[in-house]
């Protein structure tokens, strides 16, 4: 992950806090004036809104390369390789297809 998205990340975990504590403070100050404080419905559109808008915004900035592809975190050797991301052939239509009718799996064996 690149910093920028990091921040960005950070950010949209901090903003919830940030605006409940004011919140607070508003309802606070609210009560020693002896106005009605904000209903809760408000704060949970609020909420609502600001979690559309952050999703929207993480999915229009992540990187959308057309012929990439990802390979998930193994163990080998008793060793963590992370996963990674490479460049794959464009052509994923046989993706997700078993090699063979073998329940196991083994794609020499012949399924007659």
């Amino acid at each position: 992950m690149n910093p920028r998205t990091i921040l960005i990340e950070l950010i949209f975990f901090a903003t919830p806090f940030i605006i409940f504590g004011v919140y607070r403070l508003m309802v606070r100050d609210a009560e020693e004036h002896g106005r009605k404080s904000w209903p809760i419905s408000v704060l949970f559109m609020a909420g609502f809104v600001f979690a559309m808008v952050g999703w929207f915004g993480l999915v229009m900035t992540q990187d959308r390369s057309e012929n990439k592809c990802y390979e998930k975190a193994q163990v080998v050797d008793g060793k963590l390789v992370p996963g990674r991301t490479y460049a794959c052939d464009k052509d994923l239509e046989g993706i997700g297809t078993p090699a063979s009718s073998d329940p196991g799996g083994d794609e020499d064996s012949d399924p007659q």
